[in-house]
Protein backbone atom coordinates (compact mmCIF):
# COMPACT_ATOMS: atom_id res chain seq x y z
CA UNK A 1 0.00 0.00 0.00
CA UNK A 2 2.80 2.45 0.88
CA UNK A 3 4.49 1.56 -2.39
CA UNK A 4 1.43 2.43 -4.58
CA UNK A 5 1.40 5.78 -2.44
CA UNK A 6 4.68 6.55 -3.23
CA UNK A 7 4.32 6.21 -6.99
CA UNK A 8 1.16 7.64 -6.99
CA UNK A 9 3.11 10.83 -5.12
CA UNK A 10 5.57 10.22 -7.65
CA UNK A 11 3.82 10.32 -10.63
CA UNK A 12 2.02 13.45 -9.70
CA UNK A 13 5.43 15.11 -9.52
CA UNK A 14 6.32 14.24 -12.42
CA UNK A 15 3.25 15.32 -13.97
CA UNK A 16 3.65 18.83 -12.18
CA UNK A 17 7.05 18.76 -14.21
CA UNK A 18 5.67 17.94 -17.28
CA UNK A 19 2.94 20.41 -17.05
CA UNK A 20 3.15 22.76 -14.91
CA UNK A 21 1.48 24.39 -12.72
CA UNK A 22 -1.04 26.85 -14.85
CA UNK A 23 -2.02 23.24 -16.58
CA UNK A 24 -2.96 21.17 -13.51
CA UNK A 25 -4.88 24.25 -12.73
CA UNK A 26 -6.68 24.16 -16.13
CA UNK A 27 -7.15 20.22 -15.67
CA UNK A 28 -8.84 20.95 -11.69
CA UNK A 29 -11.87 22.83 -13.28
CA UNK A 30 -14.61 20.71 -13.40
CA UNK A 31 -16.66 22.03 -15.88
CA UNK A 32 -13.68 22.38 -18.31
CA UNK A 33 -12.15 19.30 -19.79
CA UNK A 34 -10.93 17.77 -23.02
CA UNK A 35 -12.83 17.75 -25.84
CA UNK A 36 -15.20 20.70 -25.33
CA UNK A 37 -15.49 23.57 -27.44
CA UNK A 38 -13.67 26.39 -25.28
CA UNK A 39 -11.12 24.04 -23.65
CA UNK A 40 -7.72 24.95 -25.29
CA UNK A 41 -9.07 28.66 -24.98
CA UNK A 42 -9.41 28.50 -21.27
CA UNK A 43 -6.22 26.33 -21.37
CA UNK A 44 -4.58 29.20 -23.01
CA UNK A 45 -5.99 31.60 -21.06
CA UNK A 46 -4.08 30.03 -17.85
CA UNK A 47 -1.18 29.18 -18.78
CA UNK A 48 -0.91 32.67 -19.61
CA UNK A 49 -1.94 34.38 -16.28
CA UNK A 50 -5.21 35.83 -18.27
CA UNK A 51 -7.82 34.37 -16.39
CA UNK A 52 -8.60 32.79 -12.72
CA UNK A 53 -11.91 30.15 -12.45
CA UNK A 54 -14.64 31.47 -10.56
CA UNK A 55 -13.54 28.91 -7.46
CA UNK A 56 -10.83 26.20 -6.96
CA UNK A 57 -12.96 24.17 -9.23
CA UNK A 58 -14.92 25.62 -10.92
CA UNK A 59 -14.54 28.27 -14.76
CA UNK A 60 -18.15 28.77 -14.81
CA UNK A 61 -17.78 28.63 -18.61
CA UNK A 62 -21.49 29.56 -19.51
CA UNK A 63 -22.38 32.81 -16.74
CA UNK A 64 -22.19 35.43 -18.14
CA UNK A 65 -18.48 37.53 -18.59
CA UNK A 66 -18.91 40.99 -16.76
CA UNK A 67 -17.74 44.43 -17.95
CA UNK A 68 -14.76 44.04 -14.94
CA UNK A 69 -13.90 40.44 -16.19
CA UNK A 70 -13.01 41.11 -19.40
CA UNK A 71 -11.17 44.51 -18.78
CA UNK A 72 -9.12 42.70 -15.88
CA UNK A 73 -8.25 39.88 -18.51
CA UNK A 74 -7.46 42.57 -21.30
CA UNK A 75 -5.16 44.82 -18.32
CA UNK A 76 -3.58 40.83 -17.65
CA UNK A 77 -2.79 39.91 -21.64
CA UNK A 78 -1.06 43.53 -21.79
CA UNK A 79 1.07 42.95 -18.80
CA UNK A 80 -0.56 46.14 -17.19
CA UNK A 81 1.51 46.75 -13.77
CA UNK A 82 -1.28 46.92 -11.44
CA UNK A 83 0.44 49.02 -8.95
CA UNK A 84 0.96 51.91 -11.22
CA UNK A 85 -2.51 52.31 -11.34
CA UNK A 86 -4.13 53.65 -8.76
CA UNK A 87 -7.85 54.05 -7.72
CA UNK A 88 -8.73 57.73 -8.06
CA UNK A 89 -12.45 57.55 -7.10
CA UNK A 90 -13.61 58.26 -10.95
CA UNK A 91 -15.98 55.77 -10.41
CA UNK A 92 -18.13 55.36 -6.78
CA UNK A 93 -18.44 51.70 -7.37
CA UNK A 94 -14.95 50.69 -7.83
CA UNK A 95 -13.54 50.36 -4.65
CA UNK A 96 -9.57 50.46 -4.26
CA UNK A 97 -9.75 46.93 -3.22
CA UNK A 98 -11.48 45.32 -6.07
CA UNK A 99 -9.37 43.35 -7.80
CA UNK A 100 -10.69 44.99 -11.02
CA UNK A 101 -9.82 48.11 -9.55
CA UNK A 102 -5.99 48.63 -11.28
CA UNK A 103 -7.44 47.21 -14.50
CA UNK A 104 -10.30 49.57 -15.04
CA UNK A 105 -8.64 52.22 -13.80
CA UNK A 106 -6.05 51.83 -17.02
CA UNK A 107 -8.54 51.06 -19.59
CA UNK A 108 -9.87 54.12 -18.48
CA UNK A 109 -7.23 56.60 -18.72
CA UNK A 110 -6.00 54.55 -22.09
CA UNK A 111 -9.51 55.44 -23.59
CA UNK A 112 -10.46 51.67 -24.19
CA UNK A 113 -13.23 51.77 -21.66
CA UNK A 114 -15.99 54.54 -20.22
CA UNK A 115 -18.39 54.09 -17.18
CA UNK A 116 -22.06 53.88 -17.83
CA UNK A 117 -22.15 57.30 -16.81
CA UNK A 118 -19.59 60.01 -15.16
CA UNK A 119 -19.53 57.93 -12.09
CA UNK A 120 -20.74 54.46 -12.41
CA UNK A 121 -18.57 51.50 -13.93
CA UNK A 122 -21.11 48.99 -13.25
CA UNK A 123 -18.43 46.66 -12.84
CA UNK A 124 -20.27 43.74 -12.39
CA UNK A 125 -22.77 44.98 -15.52
CA UNK A 126 -23.27 41.94 -18.22
CA UNK A 127 -21.24 42.86 -21.32
CA UNK A 128 -22.88 41.93 -25.12
CA UNK A 129 -20.70 40.58 -27.30
CA UNK A 130 -21.04 43.85 -29.41
CA UNK A 131 -20.15 45.74 -26.62
CA UNK A 132 -16.99 43.44 -26.02
CA UNK A 133 -16.40 43.86 -29.90
CA UNK A 134 -15.95 47.93 -29.47
CA UNK A 135 -13.51 47.13 -26.13
CA UNK A 136 -11.21 45.10 -28.24
CA UNK A 137 -10.95 47.89 -31.39
CA UNK A 138 -10.21 50.64 -29.07
CA UNK A 139 -7.89 48.30 -27.63
CA UNK A 140 -6.25 47.98 -30.97
CA UNK A 141 -6.81 51.37 -32.10
CA UNK A 142 -4.83 52.83 -28.70
CA UNK A 143 -2.42 50.03 -29.67
CA UNK A 144 -1.73 51.31 -32.91
CA UNK A 145 -1.14 47.68 -34.54
CA UNK A 146 -3.10 45.97 -37.59
CA UNK A 147 -3.50 42.19 -37.13
CA UNK A 148 -3.34 39.98 -40.21
CA UNK A 149 -6.69 38.82 -41.66
CA UNK A 150 -6.87 35.10 -41.99
CA UNK A 151 -6.29 33.25 -45.34
CA UNK A 152 -10.33 32.45 -44.93
CA UNK A 153 -11.71 35.01 -42.71
CA UNK A 154 -15.61 34.60 -41.39
CA UNK A 155 -18.67 35.48 -43.40
CA UNK A 156 -20.41 38.26 -43.46
CA UNK A 157 -23.04 37.70 -40.05
CA UNK A 158 -26.67 37.21 -41.36
CA UNK A 159 -27.89 39.48 -38.42
CA UNK A 160 -25.55 42.25 -39.11
CA UNK A 161 -27.94 44.43 -39.66
CA UNK A 162 -29.28 44.12 -35.59
CA UNK A 163 -25.78 45.32 -34.90
CA UNK A 164 -25.78 48.54 -32.97
CA UNK A 165 -24.91 51.78 -35.03
CA UNK A 166 -22.28 52.49 -32.89
CA UNK A 167 -20.29 48.66 -32.78
CA UNK A 168 -21.21 48.24 -36.52
CA UNK A 169 -17.31 49.32 -37.69
CA UNK A 170 -16.14 47.61 -33.97
CA UNK A 171 -18.01 44.40 -35.34
CA UNK A 172 -16.95 44.37 -38.64
CA UNK A 173 -12.74 44.88 -37.54
CA UNK A 174 -13.21 42.06 -35.33
CA UNK A 175 -15.18 39.69 -37.83
CA UNK A 176 -12.01 40.96 -40.95
CA UNK A 177 -9.47 39.53 -38.07
CA UNK A 178 -11.21 36.54 -37.82
CA UNK A 179 -11.75 37.10 -33.62
CA UNK A 180 -14.73 37.67 -34.00
CA UNK A 181 -17.54 34.71 -35.69
CA UNK A 182 -20.69 33.43 -36.44
CA UNK A 183 -22.88 30.84 -34.37
CA UNK A 184 -23.58 27.83 -36.53
CA UNK A 185 -26.25 29.47 -38.41
CA UNK A 186 -23.85 32.27 -39.16
CA UNK A 187 -25.29 34.76 -36.76
CA UNK A 188 -23.36 37.21 -34.65
CA UNK A 189 -26.23 38.01 -32.33
CA UNK A 190 -24.67 41.28 -31.10
CA UNK A 191 -27.42 41.84 -28.63
CA UNK A 192 -26.42 38.52 -26.14
CA UNK A 193 -24.33 38.26 -23.22
CA UNK A 194 -20.83 37.30 -23.91
CA UNK A 195 -20.12 34.19 -21.81
CA UNK A 196 -16.58 33.12 -19.77
CA UNK A 197 -16.21 30.46 -22.19
CA UNK A 198 -16.85 33.09 -25.58
CA UNK A 199 -14.76 35.56 -23.94
CA UNK A 200 -11.67 33.50 -23.30
CA UNK A 201 -11.83 31.99 -27.07
CA UNK A 202 -12.08 35.82 -28.04
CA UNK A 203 -9.21 37.26 -25.97
CA UNK A 204 -6.71 33.75 -26.87
CA UNK A 205 -7.45 34.88 -30.52
CA UNK A 206 -6.69 38.23 -29.69
CA UNK A 207 -3.24 37.60 -28.32
CA UNK A 208 -2.13 35.02 -31.12
CA UNK A 209 -2.82 37.10 -33.53
CA UNK A 210 -0.74 39.99 -31.58
CA UNK A 211 2.20 37.74 -31.34
CA UNK A 212 1.90 37.15 -35.07
CA UNK A 213 2.67 40.51 -35.78
CA UNK A 214 4.97 41.28 -33.02
CA UNK A 215 2.81 43.48 -30.93
CA UNK A 216 4.63 44.36 -27.55
CA UNK A 217 2.56 43.26 -24.81
CA UNK A 218 3.82 45.87 -22.27
CA UNK A 219 1.59 48.69 -21.81
CA UNK A 220 2.62 50.95 -24.42
CA UNK A 221 0.59 52.66 -26.83
CA UNK A 222 1.78 54.61 -29.60
CA UNK A 223 0.15 57.77 -30.59
CA UNK A 224 -2.38 57.62 -33.55
CA UNK A 225 -1.67 58.75 -36.77
CA UNK A 226 -1.63 62.75 -37.03
CA UNK A 227 -3.05 64.29 -39.92
CA UNK A 228 -4.55 67.31 -40.53
CA UNK A 229 -8.60 66.63 -40.83
CA UNK A 230 -10.98 67.48 -38.52
CA UNK A 231 -10.49 64.66 -36.33
CA UNK A 232 -6.92 65.91 -35.60
CA UNK A 233 -8.27 69.35 -35.18
CA UNK A 234 -10.94 68.45 -32.74
CA UNK A 235 -7.79 66.69 -30.87
CA UNK A 236 -5.76 69.97 -30.77
CA UNK A 237 -8.21 71.80 -29.41
CA UNK A 238 -9.00 68.84 -26.80
CA UNK A 239 -5.23 68.87 -25.88
CA UNK A 240 -5.35 72.25 -25.31
CA UNK A 241 -8.25 72.95 -23.41
CA UNK A 242 -7.90 69.67 -21.48
CA UNK A 243 -4.68 68.08 -21.51
CA UNK A 244 -4.61 68.12 -17.66
CA UNK A 245 -8.06 66.24 -17.42
CA UNK A 246 -9.49 62.72 -16.87
CA UNK A 247 -10.19 61.39 -19.99
CA UNK A 248 -13.83 62.36 -19.33
CA UNK A 249 -12.87 65.77 -19.82
CA UNK A 250 -11.27 65.39 -23.01
CA UNK A 251 -14.56 63.95 -24.25
CA UNK A 252 -16.65 66.55 -22.65
CA UNK A 253 -14.77 69.21 -24.47
CA UNK A 254 -15.25 67.21 -27.32
CA UNK A 255 -18.40 67.08 -27.61
CA UNK A 256 -18.92 70.54 -26.58
CA UNK A 257 -17.80 71.46 -29.81
CA UNK A 258 -19.83 68.67 -32.24
CA UNK A 259 -22.58 70.43 -30.15
CA UNK A 260 -22.07 73.56 -31.46
CA UNK A 261 -21.57 72.39 -34.62
CA UNK A 262 -25.14 70.40 -34.74
CA UNK A 263 -26.83 73.96 -33.45
CA UNK A 264 -27.56 76.25 -35.63
CA UNK A 265 -26.47 79.39 -33.27
CA UNK A 266 -22.56 78.69 -34.45
CA UNK A 267 -21.13 77.60 -37.33
CA UNK A 268 -21.86 74.44 -39.10
CA UNK A 269 -17.96 73.03 -38.74
CA UNK A 270 -15.27 71.69 -36.81
CA UNK A 271 -12.93 74.51 -38.11
CA UNK A 272 -15.52 77.38 -37.95
CA UNK A 273 -16.54 76.27 -34.63
CA UNK A 274 -13.12 76.40 -32.93
CA UNK A 275 -12.00 79.41 -35.16
CA UNK A 276 -14.97 81.33 -34.34
CA UNK A 277 -13.73 84.65 -32.68
CA UNK A 278 -13.35 85.24 -29.00
CA UNK A 279 -14.61 81.54 -28.48
CA UNK A 280 -11.48 79.65 -27.04
CA UNK A 281 -8.42 80.85 -25.49
CA UNK A 282 -6.04 78.33 -26.83
CA UNK A 283 -6.60 79.82 -30.01
CA UNK A 284 -6.36 83.55 -28.71
CA UNK A 285 -2.58 82.27 -27.24
CA UNK A 286 -1.20 80.03 -29.83
CA UNK A 287 -2.01 76.93 -27.49
CA UNK A 288 -4.36 75.29 -30.24
CA UNK A 289 -1.11 74.55 -32.40
CA UNK A 290 0.77 72.37 -30.17
CA UNK A 291 0.97 68.65 -31.10
CA UNK A 292 -2.38 66.56 -29.36
CA UNK A 293 -1.41 63.76 -27.13
CA UNK A 294 -2.45 60.09 -27.74
CA UNK A 295 -5.25 60.10 -25.30
CA UNK A 296 -6.14 63.34 -27.01
CA UNK A 297 -6.39 62.13 -30.50
CA UNK A 298 -8.17 58.79 -28.82
CA UNK A 299 -10.63 61.19 -26.95
CA UNK A 300 -11.11 62.76 -30.56
CA UNK A 301 -11.82 59.26 -32.24
CA UNK A 302 -14.16 58.40 -30.15
CA UNK A 303 -16.45 61.79 -29.79
CA UNK A 304 -16.31 61.46 -33.66
CA UNK A 305 -17.73 58.00 -34.05
CA UNK A 306 -20.86 59.69 -31.34
CA UNK A 307 -20.30 57.14 -28.68
CA UNK A 308 -19.64 57.83 -24.77
CA UNK A 309 -21.06 61.36 -24.44
CA UNK A 310 -20.67 62.80 -20.57
CA UNK A 311 -22.00 65.67 -21.21
CA UNK A 312 -25.26 65.28 -23.59
CA UNK A 313 -26.18 68.68 -25.01
CA UNK A 314 -23.38 71.16 -23.45
CA UNK A 315 -22.98 74.25 -25.69
CA UNK A 316 -20.04 75.82 -22.81
CA UNK A 317 -17.76 74.82 -20.78
CA UNK A 318 -15.82 76.91 -17.92
CA UNK A 319 -13.02 76.69 -15.25
CA UNK A 320 -14.45 78.82 -12.67
CA UNK A 321 -11.22 79.08 -10.61
CA UNK A 322 -9.07 80.30 -13.92
CA UNK A 323 -11.64 82.50 -15.40
CA UNK A 324 -11.03 86.35 -15.14
CA UNK A 325 -14.44 86.86 -16.13
CA UNK A 326 -16.81 86.52 -13.23
CA UNK A 327 -19.58 88.09 -15.73
CA UNK A 328 -19.78 85.14 -17.89
CA UNK A 329 -19.26 83.05 -14.83
CA UNK A 330 -22.72 84.39 -13.31
CA UNK A 331 -24.28 84.01 -16.79
CA UNK A 332 -23.64 80.69 -16.99
CA UNK A 333 -24.28 79.97 -13.83
CA UNK A 334 -27.57 82.28 -13.90
CA UNK A 335 -29.06 81.65 -17.27
CA UNK A 336 -28.18 78.15 -18.33
CA UNK A 337 -28.49 74.31 -17.51
CA UNK A 338 -25.62 72.77 -15.16
CA UNK A 339 -24.84 69.35 -16.84
CA UNK A 340 -21.67 68.13 -14.74
CA UNK A 341 -18.66 68.91 -13.58
CA UNK A 342 -15.52 67.08 -14.61
CA UNK A 343 -12.11 67.79 -13.60
CA UNK A 344 -11.69 71.62 -12.94
CA UNK A 345 -14.56 72.52 -15.68
CA UNK A 346 -18.30 73.13 -15.28
CA UNK A 347 -20.46 72.04 -18.56
CA UNK A 348 -23.47 73.72 -19.52
CA UNK A 349 -26.38 73.23 -21.91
Amino acid sequence: MKRKQFLSMLLAIVLVCILGTSALAAANFSDVRPGMWFYDAVQYCVDNGMVNGTSATTFSPETSMTRAQFITILGRMEHVDAGRYINNGRFSDVKPGDYFSPYVTWAASKGLATGTSLTIFAPDGQLTREQMATFVARYLTAKNVQLSAPDMPTAYFKDAARVSGWAQESVELLRQYGLLRGDTDGNVNPGEVLTRAEGATVLTRLRTALLEVNAALDDSFAPLPQSEDETHLLARIIYAEAGAEPFDGMLAVGYVVLNRVASPSFPNTIEGVIYEADQFTPVQNGAINKTPSADALRAAQICMSGESNPVGNSLYFINPDATSNSTWLNTLRTNYTFVAKIGTHEFYA
